[in-house]
């Protein structure tokens, strides 16, 4: 017989053991913001990552393309080591985005001189802890759609 908490595996191995509970959104209360970007990174991304790959997977079965070629996987939240400032969004997600050619790179430019990188396209799922919800959205373009 599965015992509740078994369901709640952090670390789960197929798409079975996979679940989320309004007690998971706990994570995004600790107040040191590395800290929690971490412990979001540890806490929800092995869980959606499965669910994306499922995903993608369902995809390549009914229409016979390979996501993985003209995509890359894209994480929020993707802190970095060095940063001197960490935005918290008080959600996470992961997914799938176009692949940008790094020789044609965008006009648009940071003040840094560095110019931005944009997805036009993207699958992602989204945990989001001011509404408790869990999102999928596919974009192309400007024009998304949300559902779930």
């Amino acid at each position: 017989m599965e015992n509740k908490d078994d369901r709640n595996n952090i670390k789960p191995s197929n798409i079975d053991e996979v679940c989320f509970e309004k007690r998971d959104l706990q994570v995004f209360s600790i107040p040191d913001v590395k800290t929690k970007f971490e412990t979001v990174q540890n806490y929800f991304f092995p869980r959606l990552e499965i669910v994306l790959r499922c995903a993608l997977d369902l995809v390549q079965k009914i229409y016979g393309v390979n996501p993985y070629e003209a995509m890359s996987f894209v994480y929020r939240p993707s802190n970095s080591k060095t940063a001197k400032n960490n935005e918290d969004f008080n959600e996470a997600w992961i997914g799938m985005s176009g692949k940008r050619d790094s020789k044609r790179q965008l006009k648009i430019k940071r003040k840094n001189g560095k110019p931005y990188n944009l997805h036009l396209s993207s699958l992602v799922l989204e945990i989001n802890s001011i509404n408790y919800s869990m999102d999928v959205t596919v974009q192309r373009g400007d024009k998304a759609k949300k559902t779930l």
